[in-house]
């Protein structure tokens, strides 16, 4: 944060609150080591280790198409099935929604590779391959993208919103006016002149890096229209008729950001809390769909609780016919929700998930009861010696609910402390019926 020029004192940053450019691998990781290759006072003072993961893997998330393709790698690294519980399928396509409200019908080949996040996307859009929608504002647009276009809407405070339209395979460097410098799955120039825009006119020069170019503007969240984002994403615009002028006008007008100033002044307190907003309304259907997904093996005291703030009815509750822990871990939510909701029914629900879990364990030996018989005479004593039992790996994984889920695995060693098992234990027969134990080394009994 002090590379960024932090300021604690203001507890702000010292350049008009915007941080230094400060990089990993550029600068931090060159002062590192016993022999840095560049001295830092701060930095190099600090001890490096090298630590080999076994098995390590890394997921890029640098380029679009990096994001999607790393986050299906890391949707599918589970490929055993018993893993994940009674679900449908194991393998997922490359299409995350999340945090979002999404009414356009998927097709797993038409819309493969597709991101949808903290957005409204209603069923009036018609959609393609390659698209990442983010920010998307509630809308009924009618909408029609071409494959490889995303649409990112960045809210700025004030009810401004930046549009940021960018191509699937965009690399964002280069002059504009390269042939090489792609914009919209295209030459970024070519973006200009079908839009009957010269350098002058956009006040950028050609040699304008596409980073650093004020291409996006910035509008009223209240005057978005869909025409315009229409001509600014189409990607073979014959620039003519009264509405092209009308939205070249509005584009020439507006203020307009570069995509590195955007990442700078983005109102992230709103961006998060209209993301929670989605993330409620999609809860309450990933909680309908809970016993056909895998649900239930999220964080669910987590889930519970951004859910409770939510207006969202709980659904049927899903009973013990099929898979155990899947009706107690949806009892154990039930109870969570209602809980943080301050619902005196939280604990009926609690009771019933443990009711669940209890009856699994008992119902196998009342069917098959055993019925132990008491041979001891009244003047003899049982005596039982054992040695300790110290617990390499697993420890607790043979008890329930765990192993119900998972199945037990202990890894343990029996230790005799100067030859003999230290753990003894004596019992005899009493006439009153009741137990009492008593613990000779603590001098104690109850």
């Amino acid at each position: 944060m002090s590379k960024c020029g932090w300021d604690d004192r203001r507890a702000t940053f010292a350049d008009a609150d915007v941080p230094f450019t400060y990089d990993l691998y550029g600068q931090w990781s060159q002062h590192l080591g016993s022999q840095p290759l560049v001295s830092d006072a701060e930095v190099s003072q600090l001890s490096v280790a090298v630590a080999p993961v076994p098995d390590g893997e890394f997921y890029h998330f640098g380029t679009t198409a990096d994001v999607i393709e790393s986050m299906f790698a890391l949707q599918n690294i589970v490929k055993d099935q018993t893993r994940l519980g009674t679900v449908p399928s194991l393998a997922q396509p490359k299409q995350f929604i999340q945090d979002a409200f999404f009414g356009v019908p998927l097709r797993r080949q038409e819309n493969e590779a597709l991101w949808v996040e903290n957005s409204h996307i209603p069923q009036t859009w018609k959609l393609g391959r390659q698209h990442m929608l983010t920010g998307v504002p509630r809308n009924d647009w009618q909408l029609n993208l071409a494959d490889g276009v995303c649409l990112d809407f960045v809210l700025l405070g004030n009810n401004q919103i930046a549009i940021r339209p960018y191509g699937y395979s965009d690399c964002f460097r280069g002059a504009v006016s390269s042939e090489s410098t792609q914009w919209l799955e295209q030459p970024a120039h070519q973006w200009f002149s079908n839009r009957r825009i010269d350098w002058k006119q956009a006040a950028i020069s050609p040699e304008t890096d596409l980073q650093v170019a004020s291409l996006f503007p910035v509008l009223d969240a209240d005057s978005l229209d869909p025409g315009f984002v229409t001509w600014l994403t189409k990607l073979n615009l014959i620039a003519a008729g009264d509405d092209a002028d009308v939205h070249r006008a509005t584009w020439l007008n507006a203020r307009r950001l570069s995509a590195r100033e955007i990442g700078q002044i983005t109102d992230l307190r709103q961006t998060y809390e209209a993301r929670s907003q989605l993330r409620q309304s999609a809860l309450a259907v990933m909680v309908g769909h809970g016993k056909r997904s895998i649900f239930y093996n999220l964080d669910l005291a987590d889930v519970a609780s951004a859910f409770a703030k939510s207006d969202g009815k709980l659904p049927s509750t899903v009973e013990a016919t099929g898979d155990l822990m899947l009706a107690v871990y949806d009892r154990m939510f039930r109870s969570e929700v209602l809980k943080c909701r301050g619902d005196a029914r939280w604990k009926v629900e609690e009771v019933a998930a443990f009711r669940l879990l209890e009856d699994a364990i008992v119902t196998p030996y009342q069917s098959q009861p055993l019925l132990p018989k008491n041979q001891l005479a009244k003047d003899q004593i049982v005596w039982a010696r054992s040695p300790a039992r110290v617990d390499l790996a697993g420890g607790w994984t043979d008890t329930p609910p765990y192993c119900l889920q998972q199945g037990g695995s202990v890894v343990n060693v029996a230790l005799n402390l100067n030859g003999q098992p230290p753990i003894q234990a004596f019992a005899r027969r009493c006439d009153d019926r009741s137990i009492t134990i008593r613990s000779i080394d603590l001098g104690i009994h109850g």
